[in-house]
């Protein structure tokens, strides 16, 4: 199995300026230091096109698992499956107009279609076995040439935040209105109910030598969080905020689809926002390789998707 390598001399000259301690880099995309993507997410019939840019020079890694994601289509026609929080869920759940169910009336229909349309099986055989993501987590390490190199690559990706002893210099981005974030389940457990205690390897490029970190703190292979109020409960010192909106027109695109959900819930719920999700129990983290087992959450679901029709990459 052959994961993504780039050249060292590409990363050493994107990553000038940031500070990495506990979250390295396998590689970076040579490109510019900030990448722009386009997300369009369709509601009711409408779409909501919104404009991103992407700060590689601060989250090199980070940014660049995003955009091998986005280049395999992975995120198109996915649901958004943490409505009633402040930070919406993408990634993860596909989309099928022919089996999401728009009606609560059969019990566990959701459940169902939650375990039907997992995307984790995906991500794992099609993606991470297939080479197609570039690993920088590793189970285990070997010597070569003097130093640490990773060995038994993890499809996790280490998240690029201060609790992991990622620094910024110049500041990183902060939560704000709109922002995306590398997710992942900070409630995972271990041998029988424990928190993990477990290290992991990370690869840097500064010096190409492995060291250890902590497990816990690894994000979620694929899901993304986008926030959608003033205030995050995705703390900024365990949660890699990576994105931002391009500019004001953005917002007032992302408001415009805020509103769009609140007048249909008017209309056709009388304005009881309870009858416009379920909370569905699921498990995520299958393929986890630390874990002994999936970690049970919940989402809430809407009776009408809100579909991530695409995530497009439109500079590099």
């Amino acid at each position: 199995m052959t994961f993504k390598k780039l050249s060292r001399i590409a990363c050493v000259s994107l990553i000038a300026g940031v500070t990495v301690f506990a979250a390295g880099v396998s590689g970076c995309t040579i490109g510019t230091k900030r990448p722009e993507a386009k997300i369009t997410i369709e509601f009711n019939d409408n779409s909501y096109e919104l404009e991103y840019e992407l700060h590689r020079n601060k989250y090199p890694q980070t940014v660049k698992h995003f955009i091998e994601l986005a280049d395999e289509g992975f995120y198109d026609n996915t649901i958004i499956h943490n409505y009633t929080t402040n930070d919406w869920y993408g990634g993860g759940y596909g989309y099928n107009a022919e089996t999401y169910a728009s009606s609560y009336a059969a019990v566990g229909s959701m459940t169902e279609y939650f375990e039907d349309n997992s995307l984790e099986g995906k991500y794992y055989n099609d993606l991470f076995l297939a080479g197609k993501l570039s690993a920088s987590v590793y189970k285990d390490s070997q010597v070569e040439n003097g130093n640490f190199v990773g060995k038994d690559a993890l499809p996790t990706l280490i998240g690029e935040f201060s609790k992991n002893g990622h620094s910024v210099e110049n500041g990183g981005l902060t939560s704000r209105f709109g922002a995306l974030k590398m997710y992942y389940s900070s409630d995972k457990t271990y041998n029988n109910g424990q928190l993990s205690s477990e290290k992991i390897w990370m690869e840097t490029e500064q010096d190409d030598s492995a060291f250890y970190v902590d497990y816990k703190y690894n994000s979620a292979t694929s899901i993304f969080a986008m926030q959608i109020g003033s205030t995050s409960s995705l703390s900024g010192n365990e949660y890699c905020t990576f994105a931002v909106l391009k500019n004001d027109k953005d917002e007032e695109v992302l408001n415009d689809l805020k509103e769009a959900i609140t007048k249909y819930i008017e209309e056709n719920h009388s304005g009881e926002s309870l009858k416009f999700y379920k909370d569905v129990e699921v498990t995520v983290d299958l393929y986890e390789q630390v874990a002994d087992k999936g970690t049970e959450t919940t989402f809430a679901a809407t009776s009408l998707p809100i579909v991530i029709k695409t995530v497009e990459i439109t500079k590099y």
